[in-house]
């Protein structure tokens, strides 16, 4: 399973997001009983600003890979936002290709399909999966 770093759940970041709204209105109001309503505006505008960036980094906050090897098949599956795939692979076919670049993707390659997995983790990481992935494919043929 490699999923990205985030550091708040979608529900924590709700939870985020309406304490800073009632912060930022209770602040407005009372610059709105002080008689300077602009305040208020440019609160709602900030408010919206933020809720839209933050609707942005929730979509993406359970983004996942999972690439699991059983008997007879290696199985992949991946969520990036609203698009899941899921995608089933004869192990005996398959080749794992990475190169020595630095950022370099991991990809399952089988019957010239190409399948990146490993965008949500470290180069360090990915590189460790795919040592791993070749043993296990090994050990599996």
């Amino acid at each position: 399973m490699l999923r990205r770093n985030c550091a708040l759940t979608p529900r924590q970041l709700g939870l985020f997001y309406l304490s800073l709204v009632a912060a930022s209105f209770a602040i407005a109001v009372l610059f709105l009983l002080q008689g300077a309503w602009m305040v208020l505006p440019f609160s709602v505008i900030e408010m919206v600003g933020l809720g839209v960036a933050l609707l942005v980094y929730a979509r993406h906050a359970v983004d996942f890979e999972r690439v699991s090897l059983r008997p007879g098949a290696l199985e992949i599956e991946s969520s990036d936002g609203n698009r899941r795939r899921s995608v089933r692979i004869d192990p005996w076919a398959v080749r794992v290709e990475m190169d020595g670049r630095p950022r370099a993707a991991l990809a399952v390659v089988a019957r010239g399909e190409r399948h990146v997995v490993g965008r949500f983790v470290g180069e360090r990481e990915r590189r460790r999966f795919a040592r791993e992935l070749r043993q296990a494919l090994a050990m599996a043929g």
